[in-house]
């Protein structure tokens, strides 16, 4: 005869499926006009998988308010930090990606690349030069995803995971996002 899953037992099957050292830094404001909403919905299942969130505590009152209780919730995942500069490059430091929910400067896609960091992005018509990682082809540069697409959104932020667990993957994903800044 089979049981439903007690909750500590269903917890501890969705945490066990990040098994390796993975960061995920949010440096921007976190704004309506940036999205904010994306990145409340996207957060908590990711918690719950048991990846690390690292956030610099900057935008609005609602924002501030939301990632304080996420702190609270999640505290062993969720890292809400004051937005000082040694802070935001602790951040960028300690991240595998950094999730952007609005579509982020190219001086600052560049400093990542200098620092090994991958962006998980929206697509955007202006940044033409930035493709989504294809493993087989061993092309693209970043993550991108529809930001319309909550789903979307989480499912890429896992995408990058999975392609981290593989060193020459997410080797060939760093160089290919140096070389954009080459030319």
């Amino acid at each position: 005869m089979k049981t439903k899953n007690s909750p500590l037992q269903l917890e501890e099957t969705v945490t066990s499926f990040v098994q390796k050292k993975f960061t995920i830094g949010v440096i921007l404001p976190l704004t309506e006009g940036n999205r904010s909403e994306l990145f409340f919905k996207t957060v908590e299942p990711l918690c719950n998988l048991g990846f690390k969130i690292s956030v610099l505590a900057v935008g609005d009152q609602a924002s501030q308010e939301q990632c304080y209780e996420l702190s609270q919730k999640f505290p062993g995942n969720f890292e809400l930090l004051e937005s000082i500069p040694v802070n935001r490059d602790k951040v960028i430091g300690k991240s595998q990606i950094i999730l952007f929910t609005s579509s982020p400067e190219k001086s600052l896609i560049k400093e990542l690349s200098r620092k090994g960091v991958v962006p998980v992005m929206p697509y955007d018509d202006k940044l033409i030069e930035f493709a989504s990682f294809d493993v087989q082809q061993e092309q693209g540069n970043c993550f991108l995803y529809n930001p319309d697409n909550l789903w979307e959104c989480l499912a890429t932020a896992i995408r990058a995971y999975e392609n981290f667990k593989f060193p020459y993957d997410w080797g060939n994903l760093r160089k290919n996002l140096k070389k954009v800044f080459e030319a």
